[in-house]
């Protein structure tokens, strides 16, 4: 999934619609992570794994939407000074 042209909200967005929602828990993440076992989510100060995506996950469940999670992630990444 590693692609330097697509900005790394691009590649989250990707990975995350796909799950069934709402996600209500750690648990209703797992099931992809096999599909995703050579993944990486990059950008140019950026590098995670799922198990890495997986432990920025703010523990607010349910998250009822791809852009409602995607959101959470981001702001800690922000938080973590991570991005911009």
């Amino acid at each position: 999934m590693t692609d330097e042209r697509r900005p790394l909200r691009e590649q989250l967005s990707a990975a995350l619609e796909d799950l069934t929602y709402p996600v209500r828990n750690e648990t209703d993440l797992t099931p992809n992570f096999p599909s995703w076992s050579n993944t990486r989510f990059e950008s140019a100060d950026v590098s995670l794994t799922p198990r890495e995506l997986l432990l920025l996950v703010p523990k607010d469940y349910p998250y009822e939407s791809a852009d409602e999670l995607l959101e959470a992630v981001e702001g800690v990444l922000r938080e973590e000074g991570d991005i911009d």
